[in-house]
């Protein structure tokens, strides 16, 4: 990525989106974080701000897809960051609380300077990724 960065100096768009959801159980990442919401949150929201500055050159545009399970997420996610894990462990309300935060990161990027977002939500897509999910 560094490499990128360095010989281009600029992105026109990034496209965050990721293939996991609703793990039955609990899981986490290395860094001690649910998986949906390292993986949705963290890992989407780290690597835009590792890529910010070549996006902002070229006036970029960041889509972030999104789907309507934002609205079984649970408030004190949004209002304390530190609650981002459901406890007892609800695996639609863990991938709701990422949602909700992906369209508050959306938000929030739309202020920035030369950039443009856009929270995407594309429909049902049926692939094996819905295998285990009830």
């Amino acid at each position: 990525m560094l490499d990128l960065l360095e010989n281009e100096g600029k992105i026109d768009i990034l496209v965050n989106n990721v293939g996991i959801m609703a793990i039955p159980t609990c899981t986490e990442t290395k860094q001690g974080l649910e998986s949906q919401v390292g993986v949705y949150h963290i890992g989407h929201f780290y690597l835009t701000k590792l890529l910010l500055p070549a996006i902002q050159k070229a006036d970029g545009r960041i889509v972030c897809l999104n789907r309507s399970v934002h609205l079984q997420h649970d408030i004190q996610t949004c209002l304390i960051p530190s609650t981002l894990d459901t406890d007892p462990y609800h695996k639609w309300t863990a991938y709701g609380n990422t949602k909700a935060c992906n369209m508050l990161h959306a938000k929030a990027l739309n202020s920035l300077p030369d950039i443009t977002a856009y929270l995407v939500m594309p429909g049902s897509i049926h692939t094996g990724l819905q295998g285990p999910v009830d």
